[in-house]
């Protein structure tokens, strides 16, 4: 009892300044952060929450919702002409939040997150018409694909939905995906 009526003392006694100074800014955590090597990419919260970042796959930008429970950047299969993906000739099975569906895997000649470029040579494709037509309907915005555990993990991604903001750690220029 007497240890826990201290504790309660010294915290009376701590300014409530230094409380207050404990939390870091949203700024904080992207500068700490971008010392660590981590590119910043701010991304676009719809009104259904979700958060959107502009793709450019081979020349052709789009809006992909950022999902951290896709296991790969995923097409939209009705938008692979937009990027000039040309279809495959076979396809494999993936499973889905509705259970299993029919995935195909498509090379790439360039992707760029918000205008940086960013390692990735194959896309996947899948009809995404019930998720990409429930948030067009519910918030005006057309959903081209996703980004999802290819990119975030293999770049360590974080991110921050307080601030709205993606960070990757990107390889020098050049520098192929690792794995």
């Amino acid at each position: 009892m007497r240890s826990a009526k201290l504790c309660f003392l010294m915290l009376m006694l701590v300014p409530a300044s230094t409380v207050a100074a404990a939390a870091p800014a949203p700024t904080s955590v992207r500068a700490f952060l971008e010392g660590q090597g981590y590119h910043t990419f701010k991304l676009t919260k719809l009104p259904t929450g979700h958060e959107t970042i502009e793709v450019t796959i081979n020349g052709v930008s789009g809006i992909f919702v950022v999902d951290s429970g896709a296991g790969g950047t995923v097409v939209h299969r009705a938008r692979l002409a937009k990027f000039g993906i040309e279809q495959a000739s076979g396809e494999g099975q993936g499973a889905g939040a509705g259970g299993n569906i029919a995935i195909t895997s498509h090379p790439v000649k360039s992707l760029l997150l918000n205008g940086q470029p960013v390692p990735l040579d194959t896309v996947r494709a899948t009809d995404l018409d019930s998720v990409a037509n429930r948030l067009q309907a519910a918030t005006g915005v057309v959903i081209d694909g996703v980004v999802g555990q290819d990119v975030l993990s293999a770049y360590a991604g974080i991110i921050n939905i307080g601030a709205s903001e993606l960070y990757l750690k990107l390889p020098a220029p050049g520098t192929k995906k690792p794995g």
